[in-house]
């Protein structure tokens, strides 16, 4: 099964009775402690936090979205039932046949129903936990991969890594990531996650 959106996959994961909604739970360190707490358990489910103090309901936040393998094979279009052993194998075929769809420019659609210019983007808006007691900030993407790509030599690089909202950092880490984007304005940045 392909999902076109978020929404549709929670809804999926709702279908495999997966889904876990708390509501009233604090941005820091209250939603990264159950978030962990959850993680412990044999069955963790999705987590979907609402109404977090200081945000308006419906601004949510998910959690362990495919760190189980129940919800993994939904990610991928497996069977859900699959143990573990099979999961990998049908990954791994997967894998195999992949065919990259190309990318498209678009006008219109879901992707610009909430578009923002520079001066008014606030990232602020968005219910962003504090983690864990010693992060440097509140992080609004914990496995998130950026793609970056230098359109003058074609080369790009993958990276898994945490994403801090600006507002919120304690200090700058200096990682490869913040000094590309200020060196090379040319440099173009995917996000998924």
């Amino acid at each position: 099964m392909a999902f076109n959106d978020l929404r549709e996959f929670i809804q999926g994961a709702r279908g495999l009775d997966d889904v876990k909604e708390i509501h009233g739970a604090g941005w820091d360190l209250e939603i990264g402690a159950l978030v962990e707490i959850f993680s412990f358990r044999e069955n963790f489910p999705l987590l979907l936090f609402d109404r977090i103090p200081g945000y308006p309901a419906s601004y949510r936040i998910a959690a362990n979205l495919i760190n189980h393998p129940r919800r993994s094979a939904l990610a991928a279009g497996l069977d859900p039932r699959l143990s573990k052993r099979e999961l990998v194998w049908r990954w791994k075929d997967l894998l195999g046949k992949l065919q990259p769809i190309p990318p498209r420019i678009v006008k219109e659609g879901p992707l610009f129903e909430n578009a923002r210019d520079e001066k008014s983007l606030d990232m602020t808006i968005f219910p962003t936990p504090r983690w864990h007691e010693l992060d440097g900030g509140r992080y609004l993407g914990t496995a998130c991969c950026v793609i970056t790509a230098e359109p003058d030599n074609r080369r790009s690089a993958c990276t898994f890594r945490r994403a801090i909202t600006r507002a919120s950092c304690a200090r700058n880490t200096g990682s490869r990531a913040s000094r590309v984007r200020w060196r090379s304005p040319s440099v173009r940045t995917r996000s998924c996650g």
